[in-house]
């Protein structure tokens, strides 16, 4: 097996089939495996699955090899990956969110190329772009972090997304994922990674769907676990994130005029809402010492893992 693709759900909605459809479509000559873990999903992401396992394939034979059920309260991004990959038989782990819809049946192979074209690439991610409908600040977020050309640093910091992305196993049995944090396991494992020598390579020509319209609470919320995690982890720097953020800001701003021209001046009073919230969420994560638990909890999205 060369290829494992890992995908940890827990209530895809329908979004998943088309989601897999894509995955068993891919146009890629390598022998391809699906791992699922599920953490207690309630709708139809299991009987999804179980269809799929039970009756498709790919051009290169790919098929769902293991279906994992574990309980909510198991659930850990860092501590489930890497239960996951050790699951998996392929050389190559990639990850894919269960709302992430791969664009066309180019992006697994576009995806895995760096990794055997360049030499020293540890982990490679991909290209995301909108879904329609929307919002325009979101839209400009992924604008900033996965532009059209190539890029390895954002905003002073190693990125990388494991939205959709790929590991050497080799590597990964070096350098774990981090675990018992809210989020960032995989800007986390980037940063590890490169220290130790290695290099991070953005595939933009790999390119999947994925966003979401969060309201000003939950973009508060999943900043302020943001934060938190970077904290924990010690990649934050005070300096990078005030000049990195001022220049996102006026970014955003000459990209709101960009999509609408004079009646951009319309979107100010929600942008100041919604970036406020966004760098007070973050800032707060950052500063998580100075709260009760009961407080953090309260500004948490994953409300796990804040102490």
């Amino acid at each position: 097996m060369e290829i494992s693709i890992v995908i940890l759900t827990k209530n895809a909605g329908r979004k998943f089939k088309k989601v897999l459809a894509s995955v068993f479509d891919q146009k890629i000559d390598k022998t391809v495996e699906v791992v699922i873990i599920d953490s207690g999903s309630k709708d139809k992401t299991l009987k999804i699955a179980k269809k799929f396992s039970a009756k498709r394939g790919s051009a290169s034979g790919g098929k769902i090899a293991k279906i994992l059920e574990i309980q909510p309260h198991e659930f850990d991004f860092g501590k489930t990956k890497n239960l996951a990959i050790t699951l998996c038989q392929g050389k190559y782990i990639v990850f894919l969110s269960q709302d992430a819809l791969p664009q066309n049946e180019w992006w697994l192979k576009n995806l895995i190329q760096p990794l055997e074209q360049k030499v020293g690439v540890a982990g490679v991610y991909s290209r995301q772009i909108p879904y329609k409908r929307t919002n325009l600040f979101q839209q400009y977020a992924l604008s900033f972090l996965y532009p059209e050309k190539e890029t390895n640093i954002i905003l002073g910091n190693v990125f990388f997304s494991n939205v959709s992305s790929v590991i050497k196993k080799e590597v990964f049995e070096q350098i774990k994922f981090p675990e018992n944090i809210p989020m960032s396991e995989d800007q986390a494992w980037a940063k590890m990674a490169v220290n130790a020598g290695y290099k991070i390579f953005y595939a933009p020509d790999s390119v999947v769907f994925h966003s979401h319209n969060y309201s000003f609470w939950k973009n508060f919320k999943r900043n302020f676990d943001s934060g938190l995690s970077l904290k924990k982890l010690g990649l934050t720097d005070r300096r990078n994130f005030w000049q990195g953020g001022l220049k996102y800001i006026w970014g955003e701003i000459i990209f709101l005029f960009w999509k609408r021209n004079i009646f951009f001046v319309l979107y100010i009073p929600d942008l100041i809402i919604y970036e406020g919230f966004r760098v007070l969420g973050f800032w707060l994560g950052v500063h998580y010492q100075w709260l009760p638990i009961s407080w953090r909890k309260r500004c948490s999205l994953f409300k796990k893992n804040l102490e």
